[in-house]
């Protein structure tokens, strides 16, 4: 009677695995595969040394986030599981918890910045309105007409000249006689 075989284990210290390939199991081989290494021993730190990892110097100016970024510029951090904006992280971290209904807003405009000091929570409608829009800083419409109580008309898309409403309106009756005659 033969004896049965043992099967041979992963090669990493502390793993019981079965062995896959180059003398590791599966997941030890995945990482090494992926990493070029089969600890991922930055990869599970905890979140608060990422942080300090991605967060730039500490100082008076913006602390600019060097790990992932959204399209829109805001930094993020994986935290147990979840995709935070690391902007959010950093602020309950270092002073607390955000209050409810308020959002961050970057007092110093640079979405990629973590410093707390630069950062505020406030309400929407504030964060809006202190948001780059580039339409509410236009002195003049696009025809050189300047905007003025008198000669601007607010809608519920922002505001119109009210001369440039009177030339298109103009040049529209005139298109319109125009095809009319030609209709004739």
């Amino acid at each position: 009677m033969s004896r049965p075989k043992s099967t041979p284990r992963c090669s990493v210290e502390g793993c019981e695995r079965s062995i896959y390939g180059r003398g590791w199991c599966n997941k030890h081989w995945a990482r090494w595969y992926r990493h070029g290494d089969t600890s991922l021993a930055g990869h599970w730190a905890p979140p608060t040394e990422r942080f300090w990892a991605a967060a730039g110097s500490p100082g008076p100016d913006c602390w600019l986030w060097s790990a992932a970024r959204t399209g829109a510029g805001y930094g993020v951090l994986a935290v147990a599981g979840k995709m935070l904006l690391a902007h959010r992280f950093a602020y309950e971290l270092l002073v607390g918890p955000i209050p409810e209904g308020l959002q961050i807003d970057h007092l110093c405009r640079n979405r990629g910045c973590v410093n707390p000091a630069h950062l505020e929570p406030v309400t929407c409608q504030v964060n809006l309105l202190r948001g780059i829009n580039r339409n509410r800083d236009k002195t003049h419409c696009w025809r050189g007409h300047e905007f003025t109580a008198a000669n601007t008309r607010l809608t519920r898309n922002g505001r119109t000249c009210k001369a440039c409403d009177t030339l298109t309106q103009r040049e529209r009756r005139h298109r319109k006689r125009d095809l009319l005659l030609q209709r004739r």
